[in-house]
């Protein structure tokens, strides 16, 4: 049986901008207290030695290895020789991404992935840097935002963004273990609506790189303060594919009441760009499948 706020079909009407408005104020509480700034993180992004791309005034970018940055000018040693060039005329410094060579053996950077922790809908093992965050939608109807108040603690919330709804959720996460290839999570999806709560319980795991990434998790459902059903099972991955595009998939083994199992299947594509991704996906139920899937559109802004 389902948690009581997933059978609940009947809300009272409020005006869904002052919901969104107070999950907005209690996420950016907590980023506030995260003293790293923006270019602070930018910095640690793109330490002396590292690869990096230099945006400059005139819209033309630099990619290369930092070798000098001081208040007077930044030095670049990319494929084409040494550049100087003055710190007024740059605009931004970040880290190039991972280096790959294209059809012609020159070397291409793909933007770094800004969407670890999450698959499509699902979370992965990672949590949110400190002080970064993101904003999404999905399915157009479904709107979170998400902070990193620690590197190990991630704070977030969500409301329906249709009329006619107060459902409110809290999206928990807090970091076990986290190394350079596995990270292991601990969290929940937890909502409400008048009076009535619920919601899931898991622990997540994910093996790999920002590119390429295999997650597994176990959540539990749970009405009130009460454990409810039988485990869910979830298995993903990520793959990615070239500079701008991942494929992701998501899945789902949903115990019955009884020995029944009800298997979920996601499977779909990521476009990437600087703080924005775009996720499309076709969904089915593998015991009654649709042609070709339900889809599944979801969309991020990242900070």
């Amino acid at each position: 049986m389902a948690p009581a706020i997933f059978r609940h079909r009947h809300y009272r009407e409020v005006p869904v901008l002052s919901r969104i408005g107070a999950v907005a104020a209690v996420m950016a509480l907590a980023a506030l207290r995260s003293p790293a700034t923006g270019q602070e993180r930018q910095q640690q992004a793109a330490p002396r030695d590292s690869t990096v791309r230099v945006t400059l005034r005139d819209g033309s970018v630099l990619y290369g290895q930092l070798v000098k940055r001081d208040a007077d000018s930044v030095v670049v040693l990319g494929a084409a020789g040494r550049h100087a060039v003055a710190a007024s005329f740059v605009t931004d410094i970040r880290n190039a991404g991972t280096e790959h060579r294209d059809a012609s053996g020159k070397p291409e950077y793909w933007l770094p992935n800004t969407n670890t922790t999450r698959l499509l809908f699902g979370p992965t093992g990672r949590t949110l840097a400190r002080g970064t965050g993101y904003f999404g939608v999905h399915e157009l109807i479904i709107a979170s935002l998400n902070v990193g108040v620690t590197n190990r603690i991630q704070l977030g919330g969500g409301t329906f963004i249709i009329p006619n709804t107060d459902i409110w959720m809290l999206i928990p996460k807090l970091g076990i273990y986290q190394g350079e290839r596995l990270n292991i999570s601990v969290g929940a999806l937890y909502g409400g609506a008048r009076g009535e709560s619920g919601g899931i319980a898991y622990g997540v795991g994910t093996w790999g790189s920002a590119d390429n990434s295999f997650t597994v998790g176990v959540g539990q459902g749970i009405t009130g303060a009460k454990i409810e059903g039988k485990p869910a099972f979830m298995a993903g991955a990520e793959r990615r594919i070239s500079r701008r595009v991942a494929l992701v998939t998501e899945n789902y083994i949903i115990r019955g009441e009884k020995a029944s199992s009800e298997g979920i299947v996601m499977l779909g594509a990521r476009f990437l760009a600087e703080r924005f991704t775009l996720d499309f996906a076709l969904m089915n139920v593998a015991t009654d499948p649709v042609f070709p899937g339900i889809p599944y559109v979801g969309f991020v802004i990242g900070w």
